[in-house]
């Protein structure tokens, strides 16, 4: 695995953390006993600073936490790997593609029935495409 791929897979456990930090509460506290509840409420779902509060409690290096908390993940919460997270950014780019694809039909002398279909796939790819990329993001801003 290049350090390319683990880092897009942090990047989608960070998300997926945030999202299902209300079930992992406990599960973090009962792994890592010599986090506090003050520890806990700081956290607040990101992974970073759960990262940061093991290295701090426990005098390991970052490195060396964010190894324990994949460790813990994969063996005792795989299920956190399945949780839906941001939308693809290649979604993002279908609308685009759709959108462009559209616009060029609705310019072709085609009827006018298939020029109309085309401007409405134009607003709905469109209207897509701007959804998608304002939720990438803002994700990518909180990070």
């Amino acid at each position: 695995m290049t350090h390319q791929d683990t880092g897009a897979r942090w990047q989608g456990l960070k998300y997926a953390f945030l999202r299902s930090w209300q079930q992992l509460q406990g599960e973090v506290r009962s792994r890592w006993e010599r986090l506090s509840e003050d520890d806990i409420a700081e956290i607040e779902g990101h992974l970073g600073r759960l990262t940061d509060k093991i290295s701090q409690r426990y005098g390991v290096a970052r490195e060396e936490a964010e190894g324990q908390i994949r460790e813990w993940v994969s063996r005792d919460v795989p299920w956190i790997q399945q949780v839906r997270t941001v939308p693809s950014f290649r979604w993002t780019m279908i609308f685009l593609v759709a959108a462009l694809i559209a616009a060029i039909v609705g310019f072709t002398p085609l009827t006018e029935l298939v020029r109309s279909i085309a401007r409405w796939v134009f607003y709905v790819s469109l209207l897509g495409f701007a959804v998608f990329l304002a939720i990438n993001l803002s994700m990518r801003a909180r990070k």
